[in-house]
């Protein structure tokens, strides 16, 4: 966080590679910002406790939409909060993937809430095959193709084109074009640092 802050290329000290290979978490770029305001190690782990922590907000309101009683819900918080990977992630070490934890949670609520049902099965075949179709037509990235398809066979299973549209182009944004531009980026910083 402290190289990205400052502008510098962000070798790992310890395993001597650039930190997306270290870690291979694209936030770390957006969150190494606030390194400038506060460069001190305790933020990582505070952000990560709180979290961890507020992922139980959406567990909680799952709970509540199942018609289980309060006790049951805050009984199922608590497993959450203290349960082994829970708690030990909290203490050992900087994982930066629980920043998504709550946002997570929060997708499966609004899934929930909108009583929209997709299995794995479907949602493996709608992304596997947009890719396939995505390659044929030999667009950069299978630009427009993929995208059409995936909306197409989600809408054919039965997810409603208002869900289809907006979690496909989500899925691209962060499998595809996110990759792309952190690429691009990482092969000009470098140029930029060197070039000062």
């Amino acid at each position: 966080f402290w190289l990205i802050s400052k502008g510098q290329l962000p070798i790992s000290s310890t395993t001597k590679v650039h930190i997306i290979a270290d870690h291979g978490a694209w936030v770390i770029y957006i969150f190494a910002s606030l390194y400038k305001i506060w460069a001190n190690v305790n933020w990582l782990f505070i952000t990560q406790s709180v979290s961890l922590s507020f992922t139980a907000v959406p567990i909680w309101w799952i709970c509540k939409n199942s018609n289980l009683r309060n006790n049951i819900s805050w009984f199922i918080c608590g497993l959450w909060w203290l349960q082994p990977i829970v708690f030990n992630v909290n203490i050992f070490d900087f994982h930066p993937e629980v920043w998504a934890m709550p946002a997570l949670a929060g997708c499966y609520l609004a899934a929930k809430k909108k009583n929209i049902q997709i299995d794995l099965s479907t949602a493996t075949f709608a992304h596997a095959s947009s890719i396939i179709l995505g390659a044929l037509s030999l667009l950069p990235g299978g630009l427009g193709t993929a995208e059409a398809t995936t909306v197409g066979l989600l809408s054919l299973s039965g997810i409603p084109i208002e869900v289809a549209t907006p979690s496909t182009i989500l899925i691209r944004l962060l499998t595809l074009w996110l990759a792309t531009i952190i690429g691009i980026l990482s092969l000009l910083i470098p140029k930029l640092t060197i070039s000062r």
